[in-house]
């Protein structure tokens, strides 16, 4: 079938075939937090999240984890130590008072407020770097500190927009930045360091869930 110029054959505007509940709010909430339709599909029918999930799944994402590659035990942990996090109980390990923040801090804001604070901080159109960051990726990518050149640099080496958090672990547990991953990197040797530091850092995170004891 020839394309009409134009027309995106494959746009799909009511997303109720992937699940039921979808309505337009919900639709809107995935494709904000930069999950296309086929990908918010894989992640309700393949990973087992519901159509409000949306954040949950952008969490998992964040923390490097792909629909296809979560079984039902892991999703169960997973979600729990999620939902605590949206409770607001207070992580012992470093740095888990800042995360806790921004979650929070993410909460409050609107998509128009959202839109409108990136905007203020940086009047920069991204897409330059990249043509698939949307608001959600760029205040990602603010969050985690870096700034609209830091982001350029380590996207210009090869990785995604979705890469925020490997970036961060580089720079900030590795201690390298973008030139050295560029001129001496082994990306999949990086990669998977990444995700056993992930596995390790979700371990003790359920540990510490499992052990609280509300006063």
């Amino acid at each position: 079938m020839k394309k009409e110029k134009g027309k995106k054959v494959s746009f799909k505007a009511n997303w109720k075939d992937i699940n039921s509940d979808f309505n337009e709010e919900l639709q809107e909430s995935w494709e904000f937090n930069a999950f296309s339709y086929q990908e918010a599909q894989d992640w309700i029918e393949k990973a087992g999240l519901n159509a409000e999930e949306f954040n949950f799944a952008a969490f998992l994402r964040s923390e490097g984890y792909e629909p296809e590659g979560i079984d039902e035990d892991q999703l169960t942990e997973l979600r729990e130590i999620y939902d605590n996090l949206e409770e607001g109980i207070q992580e012992t390990e470093e740095g888990a008072e800042s995360r806790e923040e921004e979650m929070d801090e993410q909460a409050t804001f609107t998509f128009s407020q959202k839109r409108k604070r990136v905007r203020e901080e940086d009047d920069r159109d991204w897409r330059n770097i990249h043509q698939h960051f949307t608001y959600a990726l760029i205040e990602t990518w603010q969050n985690l500190n870096f700034t609209y050149e830091e982001t350029r640099d380590w996207i210009n080496t090869g990785l995604g927009v979705n890469d925020a958090g490997f970036c961060a672990w580089l720079r900030d547990e590795k201690k390298v930045d973008s030139d050295w991953l560029l001129n001496n990197g082994d990306l999949e040797e990086l990669r998977q360091q990444y995700r056993q530091y992930q596995e390790l850092v979700a371990q003790q995170l359920s540990t510490i869930y499992t052990n609280y004891e509300f006063i």
